[in-house]
């Protein structure tokens, strides 16, 4: 994912669901209920996506859903490392502030590239 200086969430949301086919229909539902894009609350539905996931790949071996699982975090990731503050605040505020408490999230921390990982120290 290329992540430049100018993109705005909206934006970088957009990028993630270009490149990641199979969040078009959580984008679509997202779209159906709040008649536009919320980033911040487009990234809490991605939350419970990924946790879902995460859940449902770890004790089989589903190698589609890890490798989905695995493409999410990268791009998640390199916004988070390179992104520009305001989407490194939608990563950080509205995707990891929501693995607080959630089951699954220990596991997960593991999959979390160093950037995230370091963030998601501030809601331990």
């Amino acid at each position: 994912m290329r992540i430049s200086k100018t993109d705005s969430p909206k934006h970088f949301v957009g990028e993630l669901v270009g490149e990641i086919p199979s969040l078009a229909s959580l984008l679509e539902e997202h779209l159906r209920e709040f008649e536009e894009m919320l980033p911040h609350v487009f990234m809490g539905e991605l939350t419970r996506y990924v946790l879902q996931l995460h859940n449902d790949s770890s004790g089989s071996i589903n190698i589609q859903g890890q490798s989905r699982l695995r493409q999410i975090l990268d791009r998640l990731e390199a916004g988070s490392a390179h992104g520009e503050d305001a989407v490194k605040e939608l990563i950080g505020v509205s995707f990891l502030e929501n693995l607080t408490g959630e089951e699954g999230r220990e596991t997960l921390r593991s999959l979390l590239g160093s950037t995230m990982s370091g963030a998601l120290k501030q809601w331990d």
